[in-house]
């Protein structure tokens, strides 16, 4: 398995990590349109996010970072646009003092409220699914 670029730690309730987070896979969920809305925390902050592209995106954040960067969700949905309403419904907007597990949970909760009918899928059930399809 491939070592985890810089800092970046998966919150223990994800088995993924940044290596899982292949080219191939990249590509696939670039051309079906996907984006992902991710909650991280750096110490006691936390941010509420959406990207096309989380490997680089986080790794952007630990740059910056002193502290690791720790993922606590990832959710991926079928377009930006819910994506992006999704994050902004969280503490979207840079980094908060807010609890990254509170958040965390809140964010299924307002998807749900929000696009009950929007397939979603957590990062571990898509990297999962992935595998199986390519191999």
């Amino acid at each position: 398995m491939p070592a985890r670029p810089q800092a970046i730690l998966f919150h223990a309730a994800l088995k993924s990590d940044l290596g899982d987070y292949t080219p191939a896979l990249k590509a696939g969920l670039k051309k079906a349109g996907f984006a992902c809305v991710y909650v991280a925390s750096a110490g006691k902050a936390c941010r509420v996010g959406y990207v096309l592209d989380l490997q680089a995106a986080l790794q952007r954040f630990q740059r910056t970072s002193p502290v690791p960067i720790e993922v606590e969700e990832v959710m991926w949905v079928p377009d930006r646009g819910i994506a992006t309403t999704i994050a902004r419904h969280g503490a979207a907007g840079g980094w908060h003092d807010i609890s990254a597990a509170s958040v965390a949970g809140e964010l299924g909760l307002t998807t749900v409220r929000l696009y009950p009918e929007a397939v979603t899928v957590p990062h571990d059930q898509l990297v999962s699914r992935w595998a199986r399809r390519v191999d």
